[in-house]
């Protein structure tokens, strides 16, 4: 009877050094977990892509720190590969499809550092981040693409317009420099 207490006793202090020794793992590279893929994809997304997302960011210790499903935010917009957010997300959302959710487990060196965030992320903190693509929202493109289209047509129906609207008996006007024939007048010539 001695041996079992003995045995489980030991059985329980193995367990607890061994999930100390595992909570005390430090995370030194960025780790991707998809947790839901769609069956297809049309698009991926890449630098330059400016794209919509829904996550929640939480600490280690499973504390959310924030979350854009919050009632009342919209998904978070930005501009993949141009600085916007922190390093982690700019390498963990690129080949993403839309509605594909991941888990993001950023090191501190891929987020906030040895400064952190305070008073929300401490120094040194490793981010678990669920993410999910809702879109991409390329506007700004699509909008300068609008304005040079709506540019070309204001100036074709000017030309049109004007020249619909010249009378029939109106002789062109002649330039400085020619003559009443209408060819050029050579300035040298005396006349």
């Amino acid at each position: 009877m001695k041996f079992k207490h003995y045995s489980i006793l030991v059985g329980v202090i193995l367990t607890l050094v061994v999930c100390c020794l595992a909570a005390k793992k430090k995370v030194k590279e960025l780790q991707i977990n998809v947790i839901d893929k769609p069956s297809s994809c049309d698009r991926r997304t890449a630098t330059g892509d400016k794209i919509r997302i829904h996550y929640t960011g939480k600490l280690e210790s499973g504390q959310t720190f924030d979350t854009s499903m919050q009632e009342g935010r919209e998904p978070f917009e930005f501009t993949l590969g141009k600085g916007m957010v922190i390093k982690g997300w700019e390498k963990g959302l690129l080949d993403m499809c839309v509605n594909e959710k991941r888990q993001l487990i950023i090191p501190p060196h891929l987020a906030y550092g040895e400064r952190g965030y305070p008073p929300v992320i401490p120094a040194n903190a490793v981010l678990i981040f669920e993410a999910q693509l809702i879109g991409f929202s390329n506007h700004a493109a699509a909008s300068k693409t609008w304005y040079w289209i709506a540019v070309v047509v204001f100036v074709m129906l000017g030309f049109i317009f004007r020249a619909r609207n010249k009378p029939a008996n109106e002789e062109p006007k002649k330039s400085k420099g020619s003559d009443r024939k209408g060819g050029r007048v050579n300035p040298k010539k005396k006349r």
